[in-house]
């Protein structure tokens, strides 16, 4: 039990170190060092541990992209928000993420637009919508986001499929919201979305292979063989009239009768 808590000790101490690390690494433009985090795919979930959130305290995290005229605004004001936290002994860790650099990161939590604040606190993901001033963020930080809707964090992705899984999951929720609208509004139009085309179609294709497999095939036809024909009898020739059928015997037999019909008319005149 004392080495697993020894270890246990060692853990927070490396992670925590790490977190120091990336502190000291982030400055800012006037050469003073940075408070605020540049969080990547490489050190996301390690320095966060965003699914438990058992470790390294809470993170309010800026996804921004460089081109973004509303980022480059937010920017020395997440700075503040950063040295503010810190001067008051606050737990709560500010960190920011490219997005255009680390788009497993952007699927990963369906970020939509820029800058999106997050903040993520015990496995569970609070998005703040308010002004961003310093003073609203930091409140924010500190008690705010109780007052907000909480979601689970969602899952680390796989690198292989993660991004099929997350488009089919946006897509769903995407096509459920649009079938509602569509309900509402009473269109059928309404109903052909690209969401709810994208949700159907591997449906319809499921569907389709199913009616494949299960369509019974036409069986085959037997070959004729013609070796064989003649070890069947001919068929007797027929001639049908109105009310009646008339068999016509073999041509062999009518002979014979011919025959036997002479001979005994021959026995007649002998007689005589």
């Amino acid at each position: 039990m004392q080495i697993l808590l020894v270890v246990l000790i060692v853990c927070l101490k490396l992670q925590w170190h790490m977190v120091e690390a990336a502190i000291e690494e982030s400055s800012s433009k006037n050469g003073k060092t940075s408070q605020v985090v540049d969080l990547t795919v490489g050190n996301f979930e390690h320095l966060t541990q965003a699914t438990t959130g058992a470790t390294t305290g809470d993170w309010f995290v800026k996804f921004y992209a460089p081109w973004c005229g509303h980022c480059k605004t937010l920017a020395p004001i997440w700075e503040e928000v950063a040295e503010e936290l810190a001067s008051m002994g606050s737990s709560v860790n500010v960190a920011k993420v490219d997005v255009p650099k680390n788009e497993n990161l952007s699927h990963r939590f369906s970020i939509k637009g820029f800058p999106t604040l997050l903040f993520l606190s015990k496995g569970k993901v609070y998005q703040f919508k308010g002004r961003r001033s310093k003073e609203e963020l930091v409140e924010f930080a500190l008690r705010g986001y109780a007052l907000q809707e909480a979601k689970e964090t969602p899952k680390e992705f796989d690198p292989y499929f993660g991004h099929i899984i997350n488009t089919w999951n946006h897509a769903s929720k995407e096509a459920i919201d649009d079938i509602k609208k569509a309900i509402k509004s009473g269109k059928i139009g309404d109903f052909f979305t690209q969401s709810t085309i994208l949700i159907f179609m591997p449906v319809l294709f499921l569907f389709l292979l199913v009616l494949i497999i299960a369509w019974p095939l036409p069986k085959p036809r037997l070959p004729v063989d013609k070796t064989n024909r003649s070890k069947f009898p001919p068929k007797p020739n027929t001639e049908f009239t109105r009310n009646s059928v008339h068999v016509q015997p073999p041509s062999s037999s009518v002979d014979s009768a011919n025959s036997e019909a002479s001979t005994n008319d021959e026995a007649h005149d002998k007689k005589d």
